[in-house]
């Protein structure tokens, strides 16, 4: 489970945070839990110790501050889970000035400068890893009832860049068994596309010819998950 800076949850949607990490994992960042459901901050901080160090939240004013808050990542054991505390999701470039209302236009879409901690702070390693420019962007859905993957890929720059070439998408080996069959569907580019596909100890890499707008990969799975 990931909070990303979730910092408004109940009083029922803390127990039942605290309740799946005793069995599974949390990576919480920045003011995760810090507030109720109206805003109001909590006296100590709602996930209590299982991202330990972090600081109680504020009461917001009219005026807009900037608090960008950095640091290690805190770890610990809870109960047959683990939790992970990254202290601030760290925006890559300067901050835009702080006005009482502005927008946060596509300039400021990108990963941040402390990714990789982020996603080291998880327990286990990702499923899937996509290899592309930063623009190409992907979401990972598991069907467990049809031991299907979906990999969405979307490409964020379609305007000036129109295609892009060389994605490599890469299943570890923590998949649900074997893959029956990898495709690809997608709106604006043949399905008929040759994909190669390699496997070595790292996982299964799939090597896309082209990404116009959107692709869809599909991986089918034998065994069960």
């Amino acid at each position: 489970m990931i909070l990303p800076d979730s910092e408004c949850l109940s009083d029922s949607q803390l127990t039942a945070i605290r309740d799946f990490v005793s069995r599974g994992g949390l990576v919480a960042l920045g003011q995760a839990g810090l507030y109720d459901e109206w805003l109001r901050p909590r006296a100590t901080p709602g996930l209590g110790d299982l991202p330990p160090s972090q600081k109680p939240g504020h009461s917001f004013g009219e005026e807009t501050h900037w608090h960008e808050l950095t640091g290690p990542t805190m770890k610990h054991e809870f109960e047959r889970g683990r939790a992970a505390y990254v202290p601030g999701v760290e925006f890559d470039g300067a901050m835009p000035a702080a006005r009482p209302y502005f927008a946060i236009t596509n300039p400021f879409w990108k990963n941040p400068k402390n990714a990789g901690q982020i996603i080291s702070a998880a327990r286990d390693p990702l499923p899937v890893r996509v290899t592309a420019p930063d623009y190409l962007v992907a979401n990972f859905v598991r069907q467990p009832e049809t031991r299907r993957w979906l990999i969405h890929l979307l490409n964020y720059d379609a305007v000036r860049t129109p295609s892009i070439s060389g994605v490599t998408v890469t299943l570890t080996p923590t998949g649900p068994g074997k893959p029956t069959g990898v495709k690809l569907v997608s709106p604006d580019s043949p399905e008929n596309q040759t994909l190669s596909t390699e496997i070595d100890s790292s996982g299964i890499h799939v090597r896309i010819p082209e990404v116009k707008t959107y692709t869809v990969v599909v991986v089918d799975w034998s065994g069960s998950h």
